[in-house]
Formats: structure tokens, C-alpha cells, sequence
């Protein structure tokens, strides 16, 4: 595990403890913006839960990743390169990404790394 993300390893460990995905955007806390890199470390998250093979984990982070794509209405495209580097074809994490390019693009939902 020593190429995983640290703050993804800790997710994992607070997870494995309590069944709470403990992110800096709970629930009560979505705002509207993008917190600092916490796309990518629910990327780097779901990706060490793929090679775990813990599935409750991976659709947990996947609900979560889309319900601040809910509230803050983009799609961190700044993460496709981990996600495509790292998961086999047709994973569902890869799968989620080009539903919602193909179904918000045209929305203008889509965004851009600085």
C-alpha cells in the first residue's frame, strides 16, 4: 500500500472501524465548492477498495462522489487519469465517469482543471 494515497489509507482505516466514510464534505457540509483534492483522494480511495475487493466500500464512495456532484454541479475530469491508470476496463468507477461526461457535458457541468 505504499503508493496509495495517506488521507485514502485513513479513509480506509476510519471506515474499516465505524462503516462512516469520514470525507471533508459530510453530508451536512456540502457547500457548493470542490474541497482541495477530495475528488482525487475518493478516487485513490475507491482504487485501493477495488484491490481489496471491498464492493460496500467502492459504492459508497461512488454515492459520495456523486452527491458532491450533485451539490457542486461538476465533474472532476482533474481525476481521469488516476481513474483510467489505475482500474481494469469497464470498471464502475470508469463506467460512472462516462455517464456523467456523456450526460452533463452538454449541460456545461463539466470541470476543467485549472
Amino acid at each position: 500500500m505504499e503508493e496509495d494515497n495517506y488521507e485514502a489509507v485513513r479513509l480506509l482505516i476510519h471506515w474499516f472501524y465505524t462503516q462512516v466514510l469520514d470525507t471533508q464534505q459530510p453530508d451536512e457540509r456540502l457547500t457548493g465548492k470542490p474541497k482541495d483534492n477530495e475528488d482525487l483522494t475518493l478516487i485513490q480511495l475507491w482504487i485501493l477498495a477495488d484491490k481489496l475487493l471491498i464492493p460496500e466500500l467502492q459504492n459508497l464512495v461512488i454515492d459520495r462522489i456523486d452527491d458532491i456532484r450533485e451539490v457542486t454541479e461538476v465533474i472532476p475530469t482533474d481525476c481521469l487519469h488516476s481513474v483510467y491508470s489505475n482500474t481494469s476496463a469497464g470498471s464502475p468507477l470508469s463506467r460512472w465517469f462516462v455517464h456523467q461526461m456523456r450526460y452533463s457535458a452538454g449541460a456545461g457541468l463539466v470541470y476543467r482543471a485549472p
